[in-house]
């Protein structure tokens, strides 16, 4: 979903599968382990996702507020996420940093 542009969606699947991991009963140490991995991996995405999505809002809405365009791209280059994302969120802020 991410890396096919489909960020609406990414949102919304990101913040569910962190509403469900509220839920999950752990037994175990390494459980606790991998389940604090997966919500930081999936807050990290759903923080990425929707700051891209208001810079892409503003970018429309708002053309003339480069200022607020520029503080988000800056902004999601900070997320945690896996390299091959990371690579599109630095290009993205290079773009906009560019204009």
């Amino acid at each position: 979903m991410v890396s096919g542009n489909k960020l609406v969606e990414a949102q919304v699947a990101f913040r569910s599968v962190l509403q469900s991991l509220l839920l999950v009963v752990l037994s175990s140490d390494d459980e606790a382990k991998l389940w604090r991995e997966t919500v930081t991996a999936a807050r990290e995405y759903l923080l990425g996702v929707s700051i891209e999505l208001e810079r892409r809002r503003v970018a429309e809405a708002e053309p003339d507020n480069i200022r607020r365009n520029l503080e988000l791209a800056a902004y999601f280059t900070q997320c945690e996420l896996q390299p091959p994302h990371m690579q599109i969120a630095l290009r993205s802020a290079i773009g906009v940093f560019a204009k």
